[in-house]
C-alpha cells in the first residue's frame, strides 16, 4: 500500500506542477498579447526606457534612473520613493585635508 501512495503523491506533485507551469506560460503569452495590442493600437511605447543616466524630469515628475525601477517621483525631492535612489545630480567633492600629528 505504501507503493501506491508514493506513485499517487509523485503524480500529484507532477499534476500540480504542470498546472501552475502552464498558468505561468499563460499569463505570460497574454501578457505579450497585451504590449503588442497596445503598441498597435496606442502607438507608443510599451515601456519605460532603459537606458542609462540621468533622470527625465517632465512637467512636475522626475522618473528614478535606476533600470529597475523608473517610477514617478514629485519634483524636488532628492530620493525616489520606490528604491530609495538619490535623484539629485552627484556632484564631486574635494576630500577634506586630514591633520599631520
Amino acid at each position: 500500500m505504501d507503493v501506491f501512495g508514493a506513485i499517487f503523491v509523485a503524480i500529484a506533485v507532477i499534476g500540480v506542477t504542470a498546472v501552475l507551469f502552464g498558468g505561468w506560460i499563460l499569463v505570460g503569452l497574454m501578457r505579450g498579447l497585451g504590449q503588442a495590442i497596445n503598441l498597435l493600437i496606442g502607438g507608443g511605447t510599451v515601456g519605460p526606457s532603459r537606458l542609462p543616466g540621468t533622470p527625465r524630469v517632465a512637467g512636475n515628475v522626475v522618473r528614478c534612473p535606476r533600470a529597475r525601477c523608473h517610477a514617478d517621483n514629485p519634483a524636488g525631492v532628492q530620493f525616489c520613493r520606490r528604491c530609495g535612489r538619490s535623484l539629485v545630480a552627484e556632484q564631486s567633492v574635494a576630500p577634506r585635508p586630514t591633520a599631520i600629528l
